[in-house]
């Protein structure tokens, strides 16, 4: 990734999900982890300033027990959601405000700045997830309500001023193949990806934390 001339500096929110399963329509999100740069007008990446932190995790409680398959793969456990997992709208409550907050922080630092999202096949699976979920959750608050309007949750990514896109690292992945200006060893997976652009493991691979931070390695080579 580089600067242009005449362009601001970019804040990036490298973010991730873990969830239930694969099928949309019934997949819950029990995990929410996010990490932001600064990609400056240097062409280099800046941690945000101050002490306060750069990264967001939190849990989320499902309806359902948790499948022994997600068990194994995440290391997440029906008892630790039991016992530490938010309500899906308390959660991504908790996340816009963080958004925010850290889109200020960028802000008060470089000036104007743009919000890039990025994250790896977010496209395809975290995003239409957080949108089903999200639509899930909005229609059981007006069954609750006997579709009165007594409150409603506000939109996805409300308040997150300079949100500019979202950038999807397989994707990308995919179109530098295919153009022959990359070739991943081992495909475009997460893990594979990181592998051979990184030259290391992904560490905590299939947490939603470490996945993020190992997307935000792959941007920083």
């Amino acid at each position: 990734m580089s600067a242009r001339s005449g362009h601001g500096a970019v804040l990036c929110i490298f973010f991730d999900f873990e969830t239930t399963g694969l099928h949309l329509p019934f997949t819950e999100i029990v995990e929410i982890a996010a990490v932001a740069r600064i990609f400056g007008t240097d062409g280099l990446w800046h941690d945000l300033p101050g002490n306060e932190s750069a990264t967001f995790r939190r849990l989320i409680k499902p309806s359902k027990k948790l499948p022994k398959k997600i068990q194994r793969l995440t290391g997440l456990c029906n008892e630790l959601l039991e016992r530490e997992g938010l309500d899906f709208r308390t959660a991504l409550g908790a996340w816009t405000a963080w958004l925010r907050q850290i889109e200020h922080r960028a802000a008060c630092a470089q000036g104007t700045i743009e919000v890039w999202m990025v994250g790896h096949n977010i496209l395809a699976y975290d995003l239409p997830l957080l949108a089903a979920q999200d639509g899930r959750e909005r229609r059981r608050d007006q069954w609750r309500d006997g579709g009165g309007n007594v409150w409603q949750a506000p939109p996805l990514f409300e308040g997150v001023e300079q949100l500019t896109g979202f950038v999807d690292t397989l994707h990308l992945s995919r179109q530098l193949a295919a153009s022959g200006c990359f070739q991943p060893q081992g495909g475009h997976g997460l893990v594979a990806l990181h592998s051979s652009i990184v030259g290391r493991p992904l560490a905590s691979a299939h947490t939603a934390l470490g996945d993020s931070l190992g997307v935000a390695e792959i941007c920083g080579q």
